[in-house]
Order: C-alpha cells, then structure tokens, then sequence
C-alpha cells in the first residue's frame, strides 16, 4: 500500500511560493496534530462536554416533570 501525500507549504502565505512547497506523508501530519494537543485543552473539552449533557438532561427533566404536573392539574 503506498503512502498518502500532501503538498504542505511552510509558509503562512498564499499563494504558496513554489520553493516553500513540500510532500508531507498522511502519518507526518497526524503525528504534529497529536502532537500539538494539551491535556488543558482535553480538559476543556471534556468539561464542555459533560456541561452541556448534564444541562440538556436537567431540561428534559424539568419539562417532563412540568407535563406531568399539568396533566394531573
């Protein structure tokens, strides 16, 4: 199986100058992205994640409990 590709340019510009311009193998580029991640940033996620569960499960709740008050009213 052959490697998958990317030309890259290492420069913050475009176009990209042709002298700038690299092959970047699929695995390189996976490796610098995993690379970059902090475990402050998989905190937050996590946080903003599990918020965001726990707030659409208490709203769900509180309007279930709401019908279910109204229906006996």
């Amino acid at each position: 199986m052959s490697d998958i590709n990317f030309v890259a340019c290492s420069v913050n510009q475009i176009p990209c100058p042709i002298e700038y311009q690299t092959l970047v193998s699929l695995a390189d580029l996976v490796a610098q992205a995993i690379s970059a991640i902090e475990p402050a940033e998989i905190a937050v996620a996590y946080a903003f994640g599990a918020t965001s569960v726990v707030t659409w499960w208490g709203l769900g709740f509180v309007i279930a409990a709401a019908s279910k008050v109204i229906g006996k009213a």
